[in-house]
């Protein structure tokens, strides 16, 4: 084979490779607009009303769970107090009550967790 031959041949082959890389290039371009437009179009075509409907009943259902957890915090300090008119011993003095402090307010931070997870 001749010189002249390969030569033209590298040639054709480096023209042939730019080619396809400028073909490549397109097609990623082309693809990311695609994706793009698709993206704007499903936002455009998104229904405010319905997405502010169902954020709202996320909302209430965070504020339902957080009253929930709140009252029952409540609950579980008005049992550790001591009551003087009813005769009831402090908690530092029963163990029992300071037990089940405990556990009440192990199963509190324990949901309160679980809510914090679900934001």
């Amino acid at each position: 084979m001749s010189s002249n031959s390969r030569e033209e041949r590298e040639k054709l082959k480096n023209e042939y490779k730019e080619h396809f890389r400028k073909m490549r290039a397109a097609k990623e371009r082309f693809k990311r607009s695609r994706h793009k437009r698709n993206i704007v179009d499903a936002l455009k075509d998104m229904d405010s009303s319905d997405l502010m409907a169902s954020f709202d009943a996320f909302l209430a259902d965070v504020e339902s769970k957080v009253a929930r957890a709140e009252a029952r915090l409540d609950v579980a300090l008005e049992s550790i107090e001591f009551e003087p008119e009813t005769g009831h011993e402090s908690v530092e003095n029963n163990p029992n009550r300071q037990h089940d402090a405990r556990e009440a307010l192990k199963q509190i931070k324990h949901e309160m967790g679980l809510l914090h997870r679900e934001l």
